[in-house]
């Protein structure tokens, strides 16, 4: 998984993590959060999974 990291995203997918999400703020739409709320589930691109 991520470990706690951010990705680099592009057209290609994900690569790079850079460094930890220690102080991070929200960065979702509101409405993203609300489908996360209603039970929705996320996959990681493959390409996340390095």
């Amino acid at each position: 998984m991520t470990r706690g990291r951010a990705l680099r995203w592009s057209p290609a997918g994900y690569a790079g993590a850079q460094g930890r999400l220690d102080n991070a703020k929200l960065l979702t739409p509101p409405s993203t959060v609300r489908a996360l709320s209603a039970g929705y589930q996320p996959r990681l691109h493959p390409t996340a999974l390095g």
